[in-house]
């Protein structure tokens, strides 16, 4: 099954720096209980303030490695503040409850031998949102290059996010897209949306602001049209109505 994920996806599990000696860290994988090892899983490194200072100002001078201390592991910074709390995103080749792997900061490394886009094999796309202002691309991390852009008319820069930063978003009706995505006919991008088919998850977080979800009436989170409302095979997620102020899914019916 292909899969869609959005910048506030919600990974099922998330990695915990241990006390460790200067230059290395264990981390141990929690918050997954389940009993079958899961494959090329993302898992969240949150990490602390005192190790982003030995990163670097961009995070450079850090790796991960499998639990065998060797393996090159690959990763992709979500947010980075040097100096704080950052968000970094790693992808474990198995995962099951307890697995561990390894940290290593403030050394001096060769080139990676992974890249960003590594940690998101067989994700169609991932925008984790995270653009400084409100007219820049919103960049995919995949190596589909699904870029695309906030909608002008509601575009309000940056929010905190449950992981990392997040988009801002307002207005009334039909004005609360997130991104839009270029994915017409005949380009890369139209191609790995068509490829989609009926069978796939998309994933995201959301925050409604206020008591008064109706001013974003009908506000589309996820639009899955070609054209028009009614296009065959069209479906979306968005907000209800002034009257029934609920997450609805819907879909063409013709």
């Amino acid at each position: 099954m292909k899969r869609i994920i959005t910048t506030l996806a919600a990974a099922l599990a998330a990695a915990v720096l241990t006390a460790a000696q200067p230059g290395t860290a264990t981390l141990t994988v929690s918050g997954y209980t389940g009993t079958s090892t899961l494959t090329d899983f993302p898992v969240l490194v949150r990490v602390p303030p005192s190790i982003t200072l030995k990163c670097g100002p961009d995070g450079s001078a850090m790796r991960f490695y499998a639990a065998d201390g060797v393996t090159e592991l690959a990763h992709e910074i979500d947010t980075w503040n040097y100096g704080g709390d950052s968000c970094v995103w790693v992808k474990l080749p198995a995962l099951a409850a307890g697995t561990t792997f390894k940290m290593s900061y403030g050394g001096e490394y060769g080139a990676r031998t992974t890249t960003d886009a590594d940690v998101w094999t067989g994700y169609a796309g991932v925008w984790h949102l995270s653009e400084d202002g409100v007219t820049p691309p919103i960049i995919d991390s995949t190596q589909n290059g699904m870029n695309g852009s906030a909608r002008a008319t509601n575009g309000s820069g940056l929010a905190a996010g449950r992981i990392g930063r997040a988009r801002l978003t307002a207005g009334g009706r039909d004005h609360a897209y997130g991104i839009v995505i270029n994915a017409t006919n005949g380009i890369p991008q139209g191609a790995v949306a068509d490829s989609l088919g009926t069978d796939f998850t998309a994933s995201f977080w959301m925050n409604p602001q206020g008591s008064s979800i109706g001013d974003f009436s009908y506000g589309f989170l996820i639009d899955r049209r070609k054209g028009e409302y009614n296009d065959p095979g069209g479906w979306g997620v968005r907000l209800g109505t002034e009257s029934n102020k609920k997450l609805q899914i819907y879909a063409a019916t013709e």
